[in-house]
Protein backbone atom coordinates (compact mmCIF):
# COMPACT_ATOMS: atom_id res chain seq x y z
CA UNK A 1 0.00 0.00 0.00
CA UNK A 2 1.65 3.63 -0.76
CA UNK A 3 0.58 6.73 1.23
CA UNK A 4 1.30 9.98 0.48
CA UNK A 5 3.02 11.62 4.14
CA UNK A 6 3.74 14.79 2.62
CA UNK A 7 3.20 17.15 -0.32
CA UNK A 8 3.96 20.86 -1.51
CA UNK A 9 1.66 22.67 -3.74
CA UNK A 10 2.41 25.95 -5.48
CA UNK A 11 -0.87 27.66 -5.06
CA UNK A 12 -2.21 30.86 -6.58
CA UNK A 13 -4.91 31.70 -4.16
CA UNK A 14 -7.32 34.97 -3.94
CA UNK A 15 -6.81 37.31 -0.95
CA UNK A 16 -9.93 35.94 0.79
CA UNK A 17 -9.79 33.69 2.55
CA UNK A 18 -6.31 34.48 4.63
CA UNK A 19 -3.77 32.26 4.64
CA UNK A 20 -5.04 31.04 8.14
CA UNK A 21 -8.12 30.15 7.12
CA UNK A 22 -6.99 29.03 3.98
CA UNK A 23 -4.91 26.57 5.68
CA UNK A 24 -7.09 25.79 8.89
CA UNK A 25 -9.55 24.79 5.70
CA UNK A 26 -7.67 22.41 4.71
CA UNK A 27 -6.49 20.49 8.11
CA UNK A 28 -10.09 20.08 9.03
CA UNK A 29 -10.79 18.01 5.74
CA UNK A 30 -7.31 16.00 6.90
CA UNK A 31 -7.20 15.05 10.29
CA UNK A 32 -4.49 14.50 11.51
CA UNK A 33 -2.49 16.60 9.46
CA UNK A 34 -0.03 19.65 9.99
CA UNK A 35 -0.58 21.92 7.22
CA UNK A 36 2.12 25.28 6.30
CA UNK A 37 1.24 27.78 4.00
CA UNK A 38 4.16 29.97 3.03
CA UNK A 39 3.41 33.73 1.43
CA UNK A 40 5.70 33.84 -1.41
CA UNK A 41 4.65 36.82 -3.44
CA UNK A 42 1.06 39.33 -3.87
CA UNK A 43 -0.52 41.41 -5.94
CA UNK A 44 -3.41 43.76 -6.71
CA UNK A 45 -5.65 40.51 -6.28
CA UNK A 46 -3.40 37.26 -5.31
CA UNK A 47 -1.47 35.76 -3.40
CA UNK A 48 1.38 32.90 -4.61
CA UNK A 49 1.71 30.51 -1.57
CA UNK A 50 3.77 27.41 -1.17
CA UNK A 51 0.96 24.72 0.69
CA UNK A 52 2.76 21.76 2.95
CA UNK A 53 0.67 19.32 3.90
CA UNK A 54 2.02 16.59 6.30
CA UNK A 55 0.58 13.60 7.52
CA UNK A 56 0.53 9.57 7.94
CA UNK A 57 -2.08 9.06 4.75
CA UNK A 58 -2.47 11.92 3.18
CA UNK A 59 -5.63 11.98 0.39
CA UNK A 60 -4.76 14.05 -2.63
CA UNK A 61 -7.65 14.34 -4.48
CA UNK A 62 -9.14 15.72 -1.01
CA UNK A 63 -6.36 18.23 -0.55
CA UNK A 64 -6.53 19.50 -4.10
CA UNK A 65 -9.99 19.34 -3.93
CA UNK A 66 -10.34 21.69 -1.26
CA UNK A 67 -7.70 24.40 -2.64
CA UNK A 68 -10.00 24.73 -5.46
CA UNK A 69 -12.92 24.90 -3.45
CA UNK A 70 -11.08 28.28 -1.86
CA UNK A 71 -10.69 29.42 -4.93
CA UNK A 72 -7.34 28.66 -5.55
CA UNK A 73 -5.09 27.20 -8.45
CA UNK A 74 -2.61 24.64 -8.33
CA UNK A 75 0.24 25.45 -10.05
CA UNK A 76 2.48 22.77 -9.65
CA UNK A 77 3.06 20.20 -7.39
CA UNK A 78 7.04 20.68 -5.90
CA UNK A 79 7.52 17.98 -3.54
CA UNK A 80 5.81 14.22 -2.78
CA UNK A 81 7.13 12.13 -0.10
CA UNK A 82 5.50 8.62 0.05
CA UNK A 83 6.08 5.46 1.73
CA UNK A 84 5.11 1.60 0.68
CA UNK A 85 3.99 -0.53 3.31
CA UNK A 86 3.56 -4.33 2.81
CA UNK A 87 -0.08 -5.44 2.57
CA UNK A 88 -1.36 -6.84 6.29
CA UNK A 89 -3.29 -9.03 4.82
CA UNK A 90 -1.08 -11.19 2.83
CA UNK A 91 0.59 -14.12 5.15
CA UNK A 92 4.45 -14.09 4.93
Amino acid sequence: MIRIKKIVFDVLKPHRPTGLEFASAIAERCPGSVVNLNVEAVDQNTESVLLRVEGESLDFDTISNTILELGGSIHSVDEVEVIHLPDSSVAE
